[in-house]
């Protein structure tokens, strides 16, 4: 976290977040803003294809890809960190609710799954931050926040979902 580590590419950078991830609360804030960092440039373009590298095609002296097989990890990040969204068993039949940290006033997105789209918004509040999510109801969601004390609230299908014991 201190930025003294040698410069990871995306094609790797799957081991740094999922080490930050299991790294306590500010570990985990960092990785929120971090994700911005690495792909803010591109989530906030008008790009419809994801990047070989943050900095577009002014990288590798202006030759840099704009439409790269790996790069559409950052997808992946924004959904399963900042949203939480990660399937437990396959096609999300069983899938976890479990934000990294969220740092931002509201994020909301919608995860395909073979049985139909996962809708998931989170807002700041005055009491912390509430989780509305909706989608199919055989799809079985288990909210595992990381931090217990920054949620007030998670629904499923408008019903209440208490967190799980154990991460």
């Amino acid at each position: 976290m201190n930025g003294t580590h040698i410069p990871i590419s995306y094609s790797s950078i799957y081991y740094f977040y999922r080490a930050l991830l299991q790294g306590g609360e500010e570990a985990r804030d960092y990785l929120s803003h971090r994700l911005m960092r690495d792909f803010g440039a591109m989530a906030a373009s008008d790009s419809t294809t994801m990047w070989e590298t943050n900095r577009g095609e002014a990288d590798f002296d202006n030759a840099g890809s704009l439409c790269h097989g790996w790069s559409a990890l950052p997808l992946y990040y924004f959904f399963a960190i900042k949203l939480g969204v990660r399937p437990l068993e396959p096609g999300f039949r069983v899938f976890e609710i479990a934000p990294a940290a969220f740092t931002g006033d509201s994020a909301h997105g919608e995860i395909p799954t073979p049985l139909g789209k996962i809708q998931i918004s989170l807002r700041r509040t005055a009491d912390g931050v509430v989780i509305d999510a909706a989608g199919p109801s055989v799809l079985k969601p288990v909210f595992k926040p990381w931090n217990p004390e920054d949620f007030s609230v998670c629904y499923w299908n408008s019903e209440l979902l208490l967190p799980a014991d154990t991460k």
